[in-house]
């Protein structure tokens, strides 16, 4: 399905290697003001998310540092973890950089528009929330005013 808003993509320095294989990933803010794409590990920026990986590099140096779109905005491509993510739900991201159903604690990234079940890497269409950094909570907390 088509959708009036696709992404808004940006481009960023890759702090690592960006393989083919991560594509649809999330991508996190990096050390070196660029981007590290899936794992985050030790050179991440303590989980601050920067968008959707949307192209790869074709070097296999890190020293070229090349740019690389990401999906900052509107309806984007995210691969899934796995097939438990239904339609609506939050989304958040796994440890090694794909989308999961929103957890506790977890910074939410999007909600999910489109796109059927499948196994891991299965891509669901998802409308991306990155302009302030929320929390997932298993309850709303209202006003009664």
């Amino acid at each position: 399905m088509a959708y009036s808003e696709g992404p808004i993509l940006i481009n960023m320095i890759a702090d690592t290697t960006v393989s083919s294989t991560a594509l649809y990933r999330i991508a996190w803010c990096g050390s070196s003001a660029g981007v590290v794409v899936g794992d985050q590990g030790a050179t991440g920026k303590g989980g601050i998310f920067a968008g959707i990986c949307y192209g790869y590099t074709h070097s296999t140096s890190t020293a070229a540092q090349e740019m690389i779109p990401i999906a900052v905005g509107g309806v984007a491509k995210v691969a899934m973890i796995a097939s438990t993510a239904g339609g609506n739900n939050f989304i958040c991201a796994s440890s090694n950089g794909w989308g999961m159903t929103a957890s506790t604690k977890s910074p939410v990234i999007g909600r999910i528009i489109g796109g059927t079940s499948g196994g891991a890497g299965k891509l669901r269409s998802v409308l991306l929330f990155n302009t302030i950094p929320l929390k997932y909570a298993a309850s709303m907390i209202t006003s009664t005013g």
